[in-house]
């Protein structure tokens, strides 16, 4: 009897649940900061040390993100239709193309400041919010999803500027299927990698490749998040350092509507008035 009221304590005590290793945010951190810093090694940017360094992404990629969680939230109702070889081969496939992109995002770093914003936790699911500041004082807003799996948290999906990834996938993947079938997809998807292969190798020579035009990146972030006040400060930016003050002023000032106590937007707009 005592040696089962003392257990029960015990697991009353410890909530009856396996504690996380770390923090949402450490957990997101951590890995950035070391793949930041296999990115910025000299040693491992010679041609010759390329498959090495990309291998050490990968590893600290396969550790941070619940690729076959992504792959089954990406497919939606249709991941339930496939078979347990269809889904492994997905998982397979999807986790090549994000980890990919995961990677030619990384090796087009330029030196941006990543801000951490902080967390929320509710049980099992948490958000990490962060943003990228660029040499020319854009904003990139990310937010990591991550879950509980097992003792360990691992993103599931990254919002940026408020567009899901993964909900950006299952759109597409969803028009593909009702449109031709499953087998029709994983064709499509299949030379994307060959494409991304190919981008990464374009990347390794010339790194800020990604955007040609600041000002149409921002202008498609607008049309996809209309009520974002830094997507439209973003474009502003964009918009003065082509010396379109008028637009500039605008983007500024819509901005502020949506946001009043937006400091970077205020004086943005009182910069702008001032040329």
């Amino acid at each position: 009897m005592q040696k089962a009221l003392a257990m029960w304590l015990m697991l009353a005590a410890g909530g009856g649940a396996t504690q996380p290793d770390a923090a949402p945010l450490q957990v997101v951190q951590s890995a950035t900061d070391r793949v930041l810093q296999i990115v910025q090694d000299s040693q491992l940017a010679a041609p010759i040390s390329q498959e090495r360094r990309r291998a050490e992404v990968q590893r600290i990629a396969d550790r941070l993100f619940d690729f076959p969680e992504m792959a089954r939230r990406a497919l939606a109702l249709h991941w339930r239709e496939r078979s347990p070889q269809e889904q492994s081969e997905f998982v397979a496939v999807f986790k090549q193309l994000l980890g990919r992109a995961y990677i030619g995002r990384l090796e087009g770093y330029t030196g941006e400041q990543i801000v951490y914003l902080g967390e929320t936790v509710d049980a099992e699911f948490a958000t990490v919010r962060s943003k990228i500041v660029t040499g020319r004082g854009t904003e990139i807003g990310v937010d990591y999803r991550l879950h509980l799996v097992g003792s360990r948290w691992m993103v599931y999906d990254v919002a940026v500027q408020g567009v899901s990834f993964v909900a950006n996938y299952r759109g597409q993947f969803d028009k593909i299927i009702r449109a031709s079938s499953y087998a029709a997809l994983v064709r499509e998807l299949k030379p994307w990698l060959w494409l991304l292969a190919a981008v990464l190798a374009v990347l390794s020579v010339r790194r800020n490749l990604e955007y040609q035009s600041e000002v149409a990146l921002w202008q498609s972030t607008v049309r996809s998040a209309p009520g974002n006040p830094r997507a439209h400060n973003n474009l502003g930016v964009a918009y003065e350092l082509e010396g379109q003050l008028i637009r500039a002023r605008v983007e500024y000032a819509e901005a502020l509507k949506l946001e009043p106590r937006y400091v970077a937007a205020r004086e943005n707009l009182t910069r702008a008035m001032r040329r």
